[in-house]
């Protein structure tokens, strides 16, 4: 029914009660109309396609709405902003290579972590004089979970005499995921917001676009001195969860004031379209990293490798560097470590009977308390930063 209100859809038992209704107006009252009669049961599958049919008319009533729109709807409602569903993505590393000077690694030449996470060269990397040679890699496949730690692709698919190790001295970025239905929802209406006349606003609209970025922060000094940061007089200092570098130089080139002078260690070239190379600077999130203790009472159904699922569990929730040397990225910038999600993290684990979470920036000074982050940092965690012991119950 719509009205005034909006769109009420009728339940099933609604359709069925009308339907017996109107079956004894044109039968009788003595109209046997049960579930066990002819008439009844082409009565019940009668409302029940009516109930699929105010399904189908509920979907596409609430479509025209963003906030409850999904799927090619939702995309209908970026598109019509010009804001499109960022696909997945391949992520992006620089290779170093030691080796015999002059010796040439070409294009395409694949290279490989320890599980399986592989990256092809798309430039050729040349040994110099010193023996070192440089040059950029993208994954073979797309996702998040291509991003991999430094020091991970430490192997060529065809070794070569000539080249005695291979290397990503940083972590890779810029693989993502095609984005969910919740965060191209987020941004869209961050998008709405940064058409106001806010430059922040604006430029972290532009900057999460880009695809592969989890989350963004903009520090701006308008006076003229230094802030309490370090950041100069008139001076925007980009701060970036995930995305690769050169898109989001290329985001900022679009969107920063051109009197304004960007801040952070990874600078980037931008050309204008008269051809005017422009630096731009920024920052990725600085990564706290978050020490935990779990104490678990456990059961007979705990299993052999339990404690390396429970370490697992906490590494989805926080985010970080998990024993694959896959990165996760799941909490966002700013976002607060509570023990009371790390709970809900390892409930499902079986054979904890119950357990007790600490938690820190430090593993000498562990509490229960929430862990506070800055808007330009990251928590994450690892492995070796999770310790669990268990108590047999």
């Amino acid at each position: 029914m719509l009205d005034e209100t909006g769109y009420k859809r009728p339940a099933y038992s609604e359709i069925l009660e009308q339907e017996e209704a109107m079956a004894r107006e044109l039968f009788g009252e003595d109209a046997d109309v049960s579930s066990k009669s002819a008439l009844g049961k082409l009565i019940q599958i009668n409302a029940w396609k009516l109930s699929e049919l105010h399904e189908l008319v509920e979907r596409v009533y609430y479509s025209g709405f963003l906030r409850f729109s999904e799927g090619v709807q939702l995309e209908a409602h970026g598109n019509n902003r010009g804001i499109y569903r960022n696909p997945s993505a391949e992520s992006y590393a620089i290779i170093e290579a030691t080796g015999q000077p002059g010796f040439v690694l070409e294009t395409e030449t694949e290279l490989t972590t320890e599980n399986d996470v592989h990256f092809m060269l798309i430039e050729d990397l040349r040994i110099d004089a010193t023996g070192i040679g440089y040059a950029d890699a993208v994954s073979i496949e797309k996702g998040a979970d291509q991003n991999v730690a430094a020091n991970a692709i430490n192997q060529l698919i065809e070794p070569f005499d000539e080249i005695t190790s291979v290397t990503n001295l940083v972590a890779s970025s810029g693989g993502a995921d095609a984005e969910t239905d919740k965060a191209y929802r987020d941004r869209i209406r961050l998008n709405n917001e940064g058409k106001s006349t806010a430059i922040r606003d604006a430029i972290i609209a532009a900057i999460r676009n880009v695809t592969g970025v989890q989350s963004a922060s903009v520090i701006i000094n308008n006076t003229m001195q230094a802030d309490s940061d370090g950041n100069p007089p008139k001076s925007i200092h980009p701060y970036v969860l995930g995305g690769n570098r050169e898109d989001i130089a290329r985001a900022l080139h679009e969107n920063v004031p051109a009197t304004a002078q960007t801040v952070g260690t990874i600078s980037e070239v931008v050309k204008d379209l008269a051809n005017i190379p422009h630096t731009y600077r920024f920052d990725y999130a600085q990564q706290v990293q978050i020490y935990v203790k779990v104490e678990a009472t456990i059961t007979p159904e705990f299993e052999v490798d339990g404690e390396q699922a429970i370490q697992d569990k906490i590494i989805a929730d926080i985010g970080g560097i998990n024993r694959e040397n896959v990165v996760v990225i799941s909490n966002q910038m700013g976002d607060e470590v509570d023990v009371s999600t790390l709970y809900h993290a390892i409930g499902d684990v079986p054979g904890i009977k119950k357990s007790r979470i600490l938690i820190g920036t430090s593993k000498d000074n562990l509490s229960s308390a929430t862990v506070t982050i800055s808007p330009k940092s990251v928590a994450q965690t690892a492995v070796a930063n999770i310790e669990v012991i268990t108590i047999d119950n």
